[in-house]
């Protein structure tokens, strides 16, 4: 089972067991959500079927878990690749562990591994235009703007890492 230790965090693949704790701190509020860009956030059976989406497919659904006392604070995810070499990575934290420190870490966790193991050039993650905590987030890994998408409901960053070694 794959396992991303960090300092502060352990980031695992999501389990049924994580389901309520997910929905009740994140799926369920808005504010976290907005307007959504995660794969379900309709109830709890939306995340036990990511829970079986981590295990049936080419794809990493990861919950957050805090390391000092095993609990699950987020998601974090990466899908199959918009395009060849390039991978997109999305993620999201319960509200009340906003502004520690913990996004960061999580996504550089995920960025090392990915870069390490799935031979990528690109990786990339998109958040809404007025989200700057998110954009700062993304940035403190190492990614930078390089466009954007407007569509009738929404005006979207797009934010990207490259390779070091492919440059």
């Amino acid at each position: 089972m794959l396992e991303i230790e960090t300092d502060r965090l352990l980031l695992r693949p999501i389990m049924e067991i994580d389901a309520d704790v997910l929905y009740a701190g994140i799926f369920s509020d808005t504010e976290v959500t907005g307007p959504s860009h995660l794969p379900c956030t309709a109830e709890t059976i939306c995340i036990k079927r990511l829970a079986k989406k981590a295990k049936d497919e080419d794809a990493y659904y990861l919950s957050v878990i805090l390391k000092q006392n095993h609990e699950p604070i987020g998601i974090i995810c990466q899908e199959q690749p918009l395009f060849h070499k390039c991978l997109e990575i999305g993620f999201a934290l319960r509200r009340t562990q906003w502004h520690k420190g913990y996004g960061s870490e999580a996504l550089k966790g995920l960025i090392e591994y990915l870069f390490r193991t799935e031979k990528a050039d690109r990786i990339t993650c998109t958040c809404d235009a007025d989200n700057s905590y998110s954009m700062k987030t993304m940035q403190k890994c190492g990614m930078h703007i390089y466009g954007s998408i407007t569509t009738d409901a929404e005006y979207m960053t797009l934010m990207e890492i490259r390779q070091p070694s492919r440059l």
